[in-house]
């Protein structure tokens, strides 16, 4: 575990994300978190010195992951440990090849680098989902109603990229010390919960 905390800040990212992120759906569901984990992962793994530390933050997270959904299920401990551990890779697997991607292209092309993770964790999830049922980043949004209210468009996979999308943004930002790039994310999430905003204002309930 040394080499894991070789880099104090993306251990600090991992230590941080891997919280919130047992504590965003699955058996708890705080909707602040899912917004912070995911960046505080991308921005972890792309910051790790050493193929070592890589391989040690996976395995604590997928040890993690099957804490998360432990009891949760209703499969029994070992249907508990299964989910969560394919929870686990369906996120794993996503992290992994952002860090790969984003080295390559964050010098030659900030967007391509910055969409690739919201694109890679959307695709991997979709194709999971062809096999089974699995949960998405969107679903710990369910109390968030302006944003709930996107989904009418762009489906819980839309919902799921934009997450996703901010949290890249913000990683990115926290790297490189910079602030424009978030801002801009965070001007789209604004008209996003504005419109839903009014779709949820101006809706008429069955009662009326």
């Amino acid at each position: 575990m040394k080499k894991l905390f070789a880099n104090p800040g993306a251990a600090g990212a991992f230590v941080l994300g891997l919280i919130a992120c047992v504590f965003s759906c699955g058996r708890f569901n705080i909707p602040m978190l899912g917004w912070i984990w995911p960046a505080c992962m991308l921005f972890a793994f792309r910051t790790f010195r050493s193929r070592r530390a890589e391989i040690a933050a996976g395995i604590v997270f997928l040890l993690a992951q099957t804490a998360r959904y432990w009891g949760y299920t209703g499969a029994g401990a070992a249907g508990d440990a299964l989910i969560g551990a394919l929870v686990g890779v369906t996120v794993l697997l996503p992290l992994l090849l952002d860090r790969v991607v984003y080295l390559r292209l964050r010098q030659k092309n900030v967007a391509c680098a910055l969409l690739f993770a919201p694109f890679v964790f959307t695709a991997v999830v979709m194709l999971a989902d062809l096999f089974i049922s699995m949960p998405q980043l969107a679903y710990s949004q369910g109390e968030t109603l302006p944003l709930v209210q996107a989904s009418a468009i762009v489906g819980s996979y839309g919902v799921s990229f934009l997450l996703t999308a901010f949290a890249s943004t913000l990683a990115y930002c926290m790297e490189e010390k910079k602030s424009r790039p978030v801002r801009i994310c965070a001007l789209v999430l604004l008209a996003v919960f504005v419109l839903g905003g009014g779709r949820v204002a101006f809706t008429p309930t069955r009662g009326d």
